[in-house]
């Protein structure tokens, strides 16, 4: 819509919209691109080393998404919370139940 909204103004302010708006995602795009690199990379190494630690650093991952995104997401609505709470914990002591049985 600012593209549109811009060209409608000045079809040279709107191409200088849109050249804006794309040259932004350039970075995000190209960080994205190594992800399957990283990967192949990971799976490499695995042949050789033993990178088992690196779960750790998965489920530190996944743990930091849920207590600082999902979280307070949560707390925006009214009402009890305890059901989302008990969820956040089953997970946690499910991961912690998978890792006892490896």
């Amino acid at each position: 819509m600012a593209v549109a909204g811009a060209a409608l103004i000045d079809i040279r302010l709107g191409v200088s919209t849109w050249i804006a708006a794309a040259a932004q995602e350039v970075p995000q795009e190209l960080s994205a691109l190594t992800f399957p690199l990283r990967g192949v990379v990971t799976w490499m190494v695995a042949q050789t080393l033993d990178v088992t630690f690196l779960v750790l650093f998965t489920a530190g991952n996944f743990l930091y998404i849920g207590a600082s995104d999902l979280v307070p997401e949560v707390n925006k609505h009214r009402g009890t919370h305890a059901g989302h709470f008990a969820s956040f914990g089953e997970g946690l002591l499910l991961m912690m139940l998978i890792h006892l049985l490896d």
